[in-house]
């Protein structure tokens, strides 16, 4: 076994109630094996009572101040056994850079700490029925034990596998347990009889990108019927840094070519045939090891004659 701890307590003799509640408080560090120097019961009529807080002060492990309204008045003027003992304790803090942890407060009574204190974290012993508890406080603090155990850090619920893309490490009995999955159908009146399956995690939606696995979620990005017109080579913003362009073929009446980009990196290009009911593309890619996963559709209704110049209508988009 380790040595026991050791302590001195500084404090001032306000009245005998006091001097009581500190002779109180030095017995139950005694009876938690913490050795404490106390002048009530070390120092006797005719010994150097200005040697003995000196050396106590410097060979302990811990000095305890008892702070009350009268105790600060004195440390901060350096009057009396209190003044005395707190300019060999600021002598002590400065000597290790006001880093150690030596030297702890308890608030008696008042609001403040002697003011080179003031940035130390104190007990607070002002309720005398919290007594059990703010005393279990300081034996912690005095056998470096934490109030609260940190607990160990956990496993991430979400690892990225791609942009934009989670994939849940919990098993899929917790997955669907904690959130459920429903059947979106698509915005675009195209494709109003189709549905796609969602989860909603941090009020946003992901899509379930295989049924068979739905652990493995993407970030819904957008699904809209709005209606894109878009001139020859224009280029329509999507989200994020998505986008799409558009390009009539001169040669081909109901002909477009669509390119699919994130930031200036091409994806994929499609030609589309637009016939009276439009023409959807889908692009589908491989993706968390899974084939044809479907990651990005559009809808052109029609090709557009406007002011002599061709454009295409886009009335369906979902990524």
């Amino acid at each position: 076994m380790g040595k026991n701890p050791t302590c001195f307590i500084s404090y001032s003799c306000d009245n005998e109630p006091h001097t009581e509640w500190v002779r109180k408080l030095a017995e139950s560090l005694q009876k938690n094996s913490i050795e404490t120097k106390l002048d009530l019961w070390d120092v006797l009529p005719g010994q150097d009572i200005e040697k003995y807080m000196r050396v106590s002060i410097q060979n302990s492990d811990y000095v305890i101040l008892v702070c009350t309204s009268n105790y600060v008045i004195k440390a901060n003027e350096k009057r009396g056994g209190a003044g005395y003992e707190n300019m060999i304790i600021n002598h002590e803090l400065v000597k290790s850079e006001f880093s150690n942890s030596r030297f702890i407060p308890i608030l008696r009574e008042g609001d403040e700490t002697p003011t080179y204190l003031s940035s130390i974290l104190y007990v607070d012993f002002r309720k005398d029925y919290e007594y059990p508890k703010r005393l279990e406080e300081l034996i912690k603090t005095i056998y470096r034990q934490p109030r609260f155990h940190k607990p160990l850090l956990g496993t991430k619920p979400y690892g990225v596998i791609g942009d934009n893309m989670l994939q849940r490490r919990d098993s899929k009995m917790i997955l669907r347990k904690k959130f459920t999955t429903r059947q979106n159908p698509y915005s675009a009146d195209f494709w109003r009889d189709e549905s796609y399956p969602t989860i909603r995690l941090f009020e946003e939606d992901y899509v379930a990108i295989d049924k068979k696995k739905p652990e493995l979620l993407a970030h819904l990005l957008l699904d809209n019927n709005d209606d894109h017109v878009l001139g020859d080579k224009s280029v329509l913003k999507l989200s994020g840094e998505y986008k799409l362009t558009a390009k009539i073929l001169e040669n081909e009446k109901q002909k477009v070519m669509l390119e699919f980009f994130a930031g200036n990196k091409s994806i994929a290009n499609t030609i589309l045939d637009i016939n009276q009911n439009g023409a959807t593309w889908s692009h589908k890619t491989k993706l968390c090891d899974l084939d044809n996963v479907e990651v990005f559709r559009v809808h052109v209704r029609e090709i557009l004659n406007f002011q002599r110049k061709k454009h295409v209508l886009i009335d369906g988009l979902w990524l």
